[in-house]
């Protein structure tokens, strides 16, 4: 089951990412944890217990700004672009009934 890290960790992590660092040590409920970036694994430094991490972009956020081809489509969700801005039914062409009756008042 996959948990999202703290703020700060994820800041941390994505900083490393973005400077293509192969590890980060970070200290998590006081255990000290190496990230593997190239290996996608979280290795506990006392147990040597190992986890696999995943990078996912969180939704309404920029896409990162990785060179292309970076990431592996898999290493990567995709999210759905942001819906088109709300158009409305009204345009500004005029109705020929309405001029008609402005102009023929006994109507």
């Amino acid at each position: 089951q996959l948990r999202p890290y703290s703020s700060q960790d994820s800041r941390t992590i994505e900083h490393a990412w973005q400077q293509h660092e192969e590890e980060v040590q970070l200290v998590i409920s006081g255990r000290n944890y190496l990230l593997d970036l190239q290996q996608l694994q979280q290795v506990n430094e006392e147990t040597s217990q190992a986890r696999f991490i995943k990078r996912i972009t969180a939704p309404n956020t920029a896409e990162p700004t990785t060179p292309p081809g970076s990431l592996s489509t898999d290493e990567l969700s995709t999210t759905p672009s942001s819906p088109p801005p709300p158009t409305t039914a009204m345009n500004n062409s005029v109705d020929a009934r309405t001029e008609i009756l402005k102009d023929n008042v006994e109507l």
